[in-house]
């Protein structure tokens, strides 16, 4: 608890709690045994990216564009702004931006009946 206190950024943060909570060697060994940038390769699914830009978990240079050029099974959408996991419309209930994406991308590769709940 006293390292979480006292981290001011969240490579501190991982360093200090995350890491050896879980027993990672640090923050670096961590973020490289978690990342799904290894198995980018590996995807034979269409599948949907989404992060943006500034989000404050996720390093804007750790966004995986190049692995998604090469890849026809890959689509990547890396709005400037959204924060972590935000997207939100209008500040109001009802489905995200991000939802609302998900769910346009599905109906190209899956047909109309894939489509947002009313």
């Amino acid at each position: 608890a006293r390292g979480a206190m006292r981290a001011r950024t969240f490579r501190l943060y991982d360093r200090l709690v995350t890491a050896p909570i879980f027993g990672f060697t640090d923050e670096e060994d961590y973020w490289r045994r978690c990342s799904s940038g290894p198995y980018l390769t590996k995807i034979r699914r269409h599948t949907l990216l989404i992060s943006a830009v500034n989000d404050p978990f996720v390093p804007s240079k750790s966004l995986p564009r190049a692995g998604v050029g090469r890849s026809p099974w890959l689509e990547a959408v890396f709005p400037a702004e959204g924060g972590h996991a935000g997207f939100l419309e209008n500040g109001g209930p009802g489905p995200s931006w991000a939802e609302r994406r998900a769910v346009e991308f599905l109906a190209r590769h899956l047909g109309p009946s894939a489509r947002m709940p009313e």
